[in-house]
């Protein structure tokens, strides 16, 4: 971490800057070469008092973001209720799978064939699209993480308050037999086209929970009499 202005390091996660009373700029380095991804929460420093509301962050290099494409220069809030934007840093295979799509599979080396989650994403998408009558969001950004030693999809988790975004954990041995077989991919990306309401979770999980199934069977991904799955 370089700091504009000299700074006193106080331990690992602190620095004493008094340069930044005011203002200053950090520069950020990832100098491990494996991939992983970080929250803003956890990555970025800020003050003790007198918290900013806001910080202007530039990605550039091996990296990627929820909230915005390499390049770009983006705001992030430091506010109570939204949640973390994840980064990740590192080896990955970005795919954009149609406007307003795009896909990150982190450390694809370690999937025998990180190319068939494309097919299974977009189709997802399209499908949740299709219920909406147009794509959720101006532009949707999924995040795909190896878990070794798995056969099958593991955990799906869709972040609306930092940038439309869906995490998902896979197998690396999974097969792409598996991938339709899935319930919660369609699930967690039916809640990108609905506010998130804080302290609505029955609500909001009851929507997605409600039209899943009905999104996989027009996709002919399940039977149309099967039961629901349950909530994730």
């Amino acid at each position: 971490i370089v700091v504009e202005g000299s700074f006193e390091r106080l331990s690992e996660t602190r620095l004493l800057a008094p340069a930044c009373a005011r203002s200053c700029t950090f520069r950020y380095t990832v100098k491990d070469q494996s991939s992983k991804v970080l929250s803003s929460t956890k990555l970025l420093l800020m003050p003790e008092a007198n918290r900013p509301r806001e910080a202007k962050v530039l990605v550039r290099g091996h990296a990627a973001s929820a909230l915005f494409g390499h390049g770009e220069v983006r705001t992030l809030l430091f506010e109570k209720t939204r949640e973390g934007a994840p980064f990740v840093f590192g080896p990955t295979r970005h795919k954009t799978l149609g406007e307003g799509l795009e896909l990150t599979v982190v450390s694809p080396a370690k999937f025998r064939n990180p190319e068939m989650f494309d097919t299974w994403v977009k189709e997802a998408y399209g499908g949740v699209a299709s219920l909406y009558g147009k794509a959720p969001v101006k532009m949707a950004r999924i995040f795909l993480r190896p878990v070794e030693g798995h056969d099958h999809p593991l955990f799906v988790q869709a972040l609306t308050l930092s940038g439309p975004l869906v995490t998902l954990l896979v197998g690396t041995e999974t097969p792409a037999s598996e991938l339709r077989k899935d319930w919660t991919l369609v699930h967690e990306m039916i809640h990108l086209g609905f506010p998130t309401i804080i302290g609505g979770r029955y609500w909001m999980e009851g929507l997605s929970t409600y039209f899943e199934p009905i999104v996989r069977a027009r996709l002919h991904a399940r039977q149309p009499r099967q039961p629901a799955q349950g909530l994730a």
